[in-house]
């Protein structure tokens, strides 16, 4: 259990929710975030940009836009201004090459008190078509990481040290599914499934609710319409 001043994210099918199980966060396929009510499915609000989510606390969703510079963001949830930034941080010491193409960026991240705690770890190897030669391979290896602390008051970005572990949120659950089905997680007394409906010209990504005991469906949203093409994962 962590400690009574920190809010973790909850795992959600790509994307995140809060502890207590009202609200979600959810990439659509441009990585816009689209802001659920989980009691009606009600869309909220979507992003105007491509964005990570980070942790919902607080009546936020604190946020990563990846810049450049990379900074955090935080978003109202439920407010006149619900879905546009109400604060951004200082520029986080994030490399740059680990927004290319071909590299990968995994975070974890917690609130503790009035800090955004985040652990980083950024990889890049060499994704040429031809076979490369040892230099090559060498030359595109790249790792990093690193822990840091963003204060939502002030913004300030603080190197840590030592950090305490941070947990990521957990991995996706079995449970019911069919052949559409994306990603599925369970929650309180419901089962989340994000799930596919496919035409010859068009493409619908759903996100729905079933009751956990029954399988009703009791609720299901449209999260993105488009041509056929793969969703962008994402990583925590």
């Amino acid at each position: 259990m962590p400690p009574s001043d920190v809010i973790q994210p909850v795992a959600f099918p790509r994307g995140i929710a809060d502890v207590e199980g009202q609200h979600a966060c959810v990439l659509d396929r441009s990585g816009r975030l689209a802001a659920i009510a989980l009691e009606s499915g009600t869309v909220l609000w979507r992003s105007s940009e491509a964005l990570r989510p980070l942790v919902i606390a607080h009546g936020e969703v604190i946020a990563l836009r990846t810049g450049p510079p990379a900074v955090c963001i935080a978003l109202a949830l439920e407010a006149a201004n619900a879905g546009s930034p109400q604060w951004s941080s200082d520029p986080l010491p994030l490399p740059t090459w680990a927004f290319t193409d071909g590299a990968q960026l995994s975070i974890a991240a917690q609130m503790r008190g009035t800090a955004i705690e985040l652990h980083w770890l950024a990889r890049a190897r060499y994704r040429g078509g031809a076979a490369p030669s040892r230099e090559v391979r060498e030359q595109a290896a790249r790792d990093a990481e690193g822990s840091l602390a963003v204060d939502r008051s002030s913004g300030k970005v603080t190197p840590i040290s030592t950090p305490a572990p941070i947990v990521p949120a957990a991995a996706m659950e079995p449970g019911p599914a069919t052949a559409d089905v994306l990603e599925r997680q369970r929650i309180g007394e419901h089962w989340y499934q994000l799930a596919v409906a496919a035409a010859t010209n068009n493409v619908r990504t759903l996100l729905r609710a079933l009751d956990a005991k029954t399988g009703a469906l009791r609720w299901e949203t449209t999260i993105d319409e488009g041509p056929p093409r793969a969703p962008k994962p994402l990583r925590l």
